[in-house]
């Protein structure tokens, strides 16, 4: 199996990678925080520096155990309408929800009203696990509500608090292969990964991912409980 190159573990990082970065840091001026450095970095530069390894990153969600079992299994599915819509009809068939509460979530998912949804067609996730300790707030509402910002960002009142019943927080760990696949980051991959090599604050960032995640990209699904989900204190139990 290929190695992730992880932009938390410099031993993982590609030489080629590696020495790039580090020139780039002595052209560049010097900031405090990584989200402000201008590394010129292109998607398609990143990825022929990887060498053909895919990125760790980390997708934070609430999930069923049933859910649990499928990710494993078949990854992680590009947002859509008949997503959302297999999502809570999964949650019905293994006894999860209701079919009351299937009615109510689905008239406050983001498809809800005409038009695209937000964030459609993509997996959204984080690059570096330092967001989990240095910005938990950010990933709190995915981790404290079940069926992610599709199914939760629209929902009435009673339906929130019934979302917010639902799953145990998990973080799926997830190895992208970006060989092929369009994807966009934010504020860039290369800020995050100069910013870790030079020691600055916030090297962390969002990757949207246009296309699904196979199961073979699932490296593992963290959640309370486990050492590697509790070393974050911050997060939700």
């Amino acid at each position: 199996m290929t190695t992730a190159v992880d932009p938390d573990d410099l031993s993982t990082w590609p030489t080629a990678l590696l020495a790039e970065l580090s020139d780039a840091l002595t052209k560049f001026p010097t900031t405090e925080y990584a989200s402000d450095l201008a590394i010129p970095l292109s998607n398609e530069r990143l990825v022929m520096l990887l060498e053909g390894r895919p990125l760790r990153a980390y997708h934070a969600t609430r999930l069923l155990e049933h859910e649990v079992i499928g990710i494993r299994r078949d990854g992680l599915r590009m947002l859509t309408p008949e997503h959302v819509e297999r999502r809570i009809s999964a949650a019905v068939a293994a006894g999860s929800i209701t079919k009351h509460d299937a009615a109510m979530f689905r008239a406050g998912t983001v498809y809800a009203i005409p038009g695209p949804g937000e964030r459609d067609g993509r997996v959204c996730a984080v690059v570096s696990r330092s967001t989990f300790a240095d910005f938990p707030s950010g990933v709190r509402p995915l981790l404290s509500t079940w069926g992610g910002e599709a199914i939760y960002w629209r929902a009435a009142p009673e339906a929130r608090v019934r979302l917010a019943e639902l799953g145990r927080p998990s973080i799926v760990v997830v190895d992208l292969p970006l060989l092929g696949v369009s994807f966009h980051a934010f504020p860039g991959l290369g800020p995050v990964f100069a910013g870790h090599l030079a020691g600055l604050a916030m090297a962390w960032g969002d990757v949207h991912y246009f296309a699904d995640v196979p199961g073979s990209a699932v490296a593992d699904i963290w959640q309370p409980g486990s050492s590697t989900y509790d070393r974050y204190p911050m997060l939700p139990r």
